[in-house]
């Protein structure tokens, strides 16, 4: 789907953006442009669809080891792909605002087209001004939607092996074998607070609840999110 709907609306046009300057006329150009950013949108939308669906399957039977699609607009819009969608795209318009406003800036000192530099500036730091409080909102989110169905992950982010701490992991040096953490830093009571719990009562899972054979690597699992909540 992704090369029937977006694969084609991409190269089709990028083409003549890559060798119609002079050759066409402008509003061609335009949308040329305009075409291709739908086809990376479609793109985006179809690769989280199945990303997603690794995250949170659903719409699907096992059959002999198999898994097989039952109903595929639950295959396409499962639980977390509502979710991740929108949160990846404010993610690549953000980044593209700042590469547009970056440009803007090298023109700028430049001294050359500074009128088009100023508006490009504008628009760019606008956009990313609006969308970052968005995507705090999106990223809380998916992790609400995505997490009570991976509740492993959840308990390895953490950093804890066991349940019934209420503080904040901040830095860990975990022995997988031994399940225990050679070295930590937690700050006491912030877990709590992050659950919303200011009398510090709500305690943070640890991943002795899950069964050994089961449990993914703690320090990929934590050193892998830990960075983007510091």
């Amino acid at each position: 789907m992704e090369v029937v709907t977006a694969f084609f609306v991409e190269v089709g046009f990028i083409g003549v953006l890559l060798y119609g300057d002079g050759r066409v006329h402008k509003g061609t150009m335009f949308l040329s442009s305009v075409m291709v950013s739908v086809g990376t949108v479609l793109s985006s939308t179809w690769i989280i669809a199945a990303n997603s669906w690794m995250q949170t399957p659903a719409g699907f039977k096992v059959v002999h080891g198999q898994f097989e699609p039952t109903d595929r607009m639950r295959v396409i819009f499962n639980p977390s792909s509502i979710w991740r969608w929108p949160h990846m795209l404010a993610a690549v318009l953000i980044s593209a605002s700042f590469y547009v406003a970056g440009i803007s800036a090298w023109y700028l000192v430049k001294g050359r087209a500074k009128g088009l530099a100023r508006r490009s500036m504008s628009i760019a730091l606008g956009i990313a001004a609006l969308l970052m409080p968005v995507q705090l909102y999106l990223g809380d989110s998916v992790a609400g939607h995505e997490l009570p169905y991976q509740l492993s992950k959840l308990e390895a982010i953490e950093g804890n092996w066991d349940n019934g701490d209420t503080g904040f992991v901040l830095f860990s040096v975990p022995d997988q074998q031994a399940a225990r953490n050679i070295a930590e830093l937690d700050i006491p009571c912030l877990g709590s607070h992050i659950a919303k719990d200011l009398i510090c009562k709500s305690a943070m899972p640890g991943l002795k609840l899950t069964p050994a054979a089961d449990r993914p690597d703690l320090a990929a699992t934590f050193w892998g999110f830990r960075p983007s909540t510091v």
